[in-house]
C-alpha cells in the first residue's frame, strides 16, 4: 500500500454484498459530483461498520479505525 496508495484485498466481500451495495449506491440521489452523507443509508452504514472492513482499515492504519464519513464520488464520462 505504501508504494501505490491503495490496496486490493480479494475475497473480502461476497458477490451478493457487492451487488447489494451497488444497488444502494445507484439509488442515492446525487449532486453534480456525487453524494455526501452516504453513511446515512443503512446498507452503507452496515458495510462501513462490518468487522472485516474495520479490521482491514485498522491493519493499514496501525490504530483502531472507526468509520465517520462517506462520500460517493460520481465520476462523469467526460
Amino acid at each position: 500500500m505504501a508504494d501505490q496508495g491503495f490496496r486490493i484485498s480479494a475475497g473480502v466481500l461476497t458477490m451478493t454484498e457487492v451487488s447489494t451495495l451497488r444497488s444502494v449506491a445507484e439509488a442515492i440521489p446525487r449532486g453534480r459530483a456525487g453524494a455526501r452523507n452516504a453513511l446515512g443509508h443503512a446498507a452503507i452504514r452496515a458495510m462501513a461498520d462490518d468487522r472485516r472492513l474495520v479490521a482491514l482499515a485498522t491493519e493499514m492504519l496501525g490504530a483502531p479505525a472507526l468509520p465517520f464519513k462517506a462520500t460517493l464520488f460520481d465520476k462523469s464520462a467526460a
